[in-house]
């Protein structure tokens, strides 16, 4: 029996995310996402387990795109991807 860690179901997506890492940006390719997780498709060596990163998703709605911005810390990477647990962003944050 394997043990789900996951709080949160995660859904396949193919949408496009800019990870911006200490001020550098990068475009990646999400793979599955969920509220509380983001699987980001590639190698990215940057992004070592602990980094703070801040996520800018496009997602299509209804004929537009909206863009939805969220923090997260990588938990994993591996030869496909990087896992990432989604963080609070704080009221100070200047968006």
């Amino acid at each position: 029996m394997l043990y789900e860690r996951r709080h949160a179901q995660r859904r396949p997506v193919a949408t496009n995310v800019h990870i911006d890492v200490g001020g550098i940006r990068k475009q990646a390719r999400a793979l599955n996402l969920s509220a509380r997780g983001v699987f980001i498709a590639g190698q990215h060596p940057e992004l070592a387990t602990g980094t703070l990163v801040e996520l800018v998703f496009h997602v299509p709605v209804q004929g537009l795109i909206r863009l939805h911005r969220k923090r997260a810390v990588v938990t994993h990477a591996t030869a496909r991807g990087v896992g990432m647990r989604m963080a609070a962003l704080t009221p100070a944050s200047p968006r």
